[in-house]
């Protein structure tokens, strides 16, 4: 036997020993990337300065100190809560800031000048804080600050392209393109070699 029909025996075997996986890896990614409902029960929760506590589950909004349900965002997006005496925020992952006074609801969204994923929010009286992975920024009565600002490790970079993320903006269709030609390709290689084993 020749190094050439090694090789080519090697690839063949190789190439079926890891098709389940790769069909497994590729179907799971394109329904992660795909599928908008929410992963988990809980997705975000804060206790308020006076001891009641809200938060979004996959359901909607939860807790004791917010009588609501509908919300005018997303509940799957949310990232963070911060909870006042008075005051509710609420922050999405790459999405605007959702704030209402807890008496009288009537959400408010206000845009943000920075691109990264949502990590946190607090707010300190009239000003709000919010981090992302690599910046801190303050808002104060509609004047946005930075504060802080970090350089995003090789890690944190890899970490949001392998999401489908890049700047902020998202190529996640690629990635979708990409995982439903992969299931082609190892399913008709299956069958490609079936029918020479066949044969």
């Amino acid at each position: 036997m020749n190094f050439k029909t090694m090789l080519r025996k090697w690839h063949t075997y190789v190439g079926l020993i890891i098709a389940v996986p790769s069909i497994i890896l590729s179907i799971t990614g394109i329904y992660l990337i795909q599928d908008k409902s929410p992963k988990n029960a809980l997705i975000a929760a804060t206790i308020c300065d006076d001891g009641a506590w809200v938060g979004v589950s996959s359901s909607g909004m939860i807790g004791n100190a917010l009588s609501i349900d509908a919300l005018p965002f997303p509940h799957q997006s949310v990232t963070a809560i911060s909870c006042t005496k008075e005051t509710i925020d609420v922050i999405l992952d790459y999405g605007p800031i959702a704030s209402t006074q807890r008496q009288t609801i009537r959400w408010k969204l206000t845009q943000r000048p920075f691109n990264g994923k949502a990590r946190s929010i607090k707010r300190l009286e009239n000003q709000l804080m919010v981090t992302t992975q690599t910046e801190l920024w303050a808002l104060n009565e509609d004047q946005w600050t930075l504060i802080k600002s970090f350089d995003p490790t090789l890690a944190q970079r890899i970490y949001e392209f392998h999401a489908g993320w890049f700047s902020g903006e998202s190529f996640a269709w690629v990635w979708f393109i990409t995982g439903i030609f992969w299931v082609v390709l190892t399913g008709s290689g299956i069958w490609v070699f079936f029918r020479m084993v066949r044969h």
